[in-house]
């Protein structure tokens, strides 16, 4: 019975410290990645691209069930996209070419970074 009573007293702070290490680098919100998929537009009209604000931890890793609030400005190529869906709350915009080649900016402003960031989307001409 000794034995168990040590060992019981062991695991508790080792669990502990383990709990208390997850929260804070593993569960916090770091800083936030821009992510886009795919990574460019073809100039047809029904090519789409998502824009994507992904809060990332101390290790660089997506953390699970947590969202960006984030703000989408359309700086330059406005004339060339058509805005499918813009969620602010979730971090997100999904725009789709209207079949004009060129260069589209947009200006993130995401709650967890210091600076907005500018994100560049070239549309492609279709060769074939």
């Amino acid at each position: 019975m000794q034995r168990r009573h040590r060992i019981i007293l062991l695991i508790l702070p080792v669990a502990l410290l383990l709990l208390i290490f997850l929260s804070m680098y593993g569960l916090n919100i770091y800083g936030d990645v821009i992510v886009k998929h795919p990574a460019s537009l073809f100039a047809d009209t029904t090519s789409r691209i998502k824009v994507e604000v992904v809060p990332v931890n101390a290790f660089g890793w997506k953390i699970p069930f947590r969202k960006s609030r984030s703000e989408f400005i359309l700086i330059e190529g406005q004339l060339l996209v058509k805005v499918v869906e813009i969620n602010s709350e979730s971090g997100f915009i999904i725009l789709e070419a209207k079949g004009i080649p060129g260069i589209v900016e947009i200006q993130v402003k995401s709650q967890y970074s210091l600076f907005p960031n500018l994100v560049r989307i070239e549309i492609l001409t279709l060769t074939g």
